[in-house]
């Protein structure tokens, strides 16, 4: 009978534990069911603020290059942009609709469907990556490279894909699927230092991107998925193949006809890529420090200058010439400006017989360096001559005379 007391008793104390026990721990559950309240409140108001906030600003393109045309519209020089690039702006409507589609079907199919970030291709990645090991996919959105494009990120680090999924999210609220294409285009890289479709456009086929055709607009839209491998001027097999499959997804999908198919395989193509242009170099440089006077005024995109380019070069021609003649008496070099006496327009400017000729100093401006007061002279002295009756053929006796002041002249 006392063990089963004692049993009893066990029993017993066993329950008033229990029943001690129990407020505390509804007040630890209710205590983390606050806290994890918090927490997802705090999170969302975060997601909101972040969401709520939009700076347009962050596409602001200032860092293009700057294209000098003479008067006629002839290419002078494309000076590089601030970060040392090649890159002209274009819109969207200025764009062949065959480059449009290449992209998108290269890049992103469900461009047109998602909300910036789609998630079947992140999870593909995810799982190509960890099965090989290393990362060999990003599943990224034409929209998540635009944010990858637009705030730089090198590496691809976890930190960096999280912050271009949110940023995706964000930009898919607030722009058009048109604005994230145009900014997306014109921030691609096409090898060569070319960024954006309309220098490549200029560069590889020396025409506007609106004028490409099927294959031309197929070949650029290849370009970017990789610069290195698929520079066309040291690849263009791996390119040429790469193109062939992707002319096969055009017609497979509709996009174009048969007939469309079967002439862009007997067309093949053909790549321009020429250097750029340097046309009157001293020119270009004067042009340069007159937009450079104020502070902060960046070069715009395109400068139409007063220049004639082909009656520049006739310049050059004829100062070559007389060069070559006058080389025997030691004259190595010349310079010409010719001004227009109705507009007072700068139309040829000639600075030295050749910019790069490091020997005879090429890249001194010879037609605004410092003279001698005696060679500054001697326009004024010419035309007070011509005025009076002197001529081009007029002898003039190399003799000593007075002049005012004791002055004696000669030579």
């Amino acid at each position: 009978m006392k063990l089963n007391k004692k049993r009893l008793n066990c029993h017993c104390a066993s329950n008033e534990e229990r029943s001690s026990l129990r407020p505390r721990s509804v007040a630890v559950s209710l205590l983390k069911r606050t806290l994890v309240g918090f927490i997802i409140l705090a999170l969302v108001i975060l997601a909101a603020v972040y969401l709520l906030n939009f700076d347009r600003e962050i596409f602001d393109r200032n860092l293009h290059s700057t294209s000098f045309y003479d008067r006629n519209g002839n290419l002078l020089k494309t000076e590089f942009s601030g970060d040392e690039r090649y890159f002209e702006s274009s819109a969207l409507s200025d764009i062949s609709p065959h480059f449009l589609r290449a992209v998108v079907l290269i890049e992103d199919k469900h461009f047109y469907s998602h909300h910036g970030v789609y998630l079947p291709s992140l999870f593909r990645a995810l799982h190509q990556n960890l099965k090989a090991k290393r990362v060999v996919s990003g599943g990224s959105t034409i929209t998540m490279q635009l944010v990858k494009l637009t705030l730089k990120h090198k590496d691809r680090s976890l930190k960096n894909k999280i912050s271009e999924i949110a940023f995706a999210f964000k930009l898919d609220l607030y722009i058009s699927k048109s604005e994230i294409l145009e900014e997306y285009i014109n921030r691609l890289p096409f090898g060569n230092l070319i960024y954006g479709i309309k220098q490549a456009s200029k560069f590889y086929f020396n025409k506007p991107p609106s004028e490409l055709s099927l294959n031309q607009a197929i070949y650029l839209a290849l370009i970017p998925k990789s610069p290195t491998k698929y520079n066309p001027k040291k690849h263009q097999k791996k390119l040429k193949k790469r193109w062939a499959k992707i002319l096969e997804v055009f017609r497979e999908g509709n996009y174009i006809s048969e007939d469309e198919y079967l002439r862009a395989k007997k067309e093949g193509i053909e790549f321009y890529m020429e250097q750029y242009p340097f046309q009157a170099p001293h020119f270009i440089e004067m042009v340069k420090e007159k937009f450079n006077e104020g502070p902060g005024r960046p070069l715009p995109e395109k400068i139409i200058t007063t220049l004639d380019l082909e009656l520049q070069n006739d310049i050059e021609g004829i100062i070559s010439a007389h060069l070559v003649r006058l080389k025997r008496y030691n004259v190595n070099s010349a310079a010409c400006v010719v001004i227009d006496n109705h507009t007072h327009e700068v139309i040829v400017f000639v600075g030295s017989h050749n910019y790069f000729d490091k020997e005879f100093s090429g890249q001194v401006n010879m037609a605004t360096s410092l003279r001698q007061p005696g060679s500054t002279l001697k326009p004024f002295v010419y035309g007070l001559a011509l005025e009076n009756g002197y001529s081009p053929g007029t002898i003039v006796p190399d003799i000593r005379f007075p002049a005012k002041g004791g002055f004696f002249p000669e030579n």
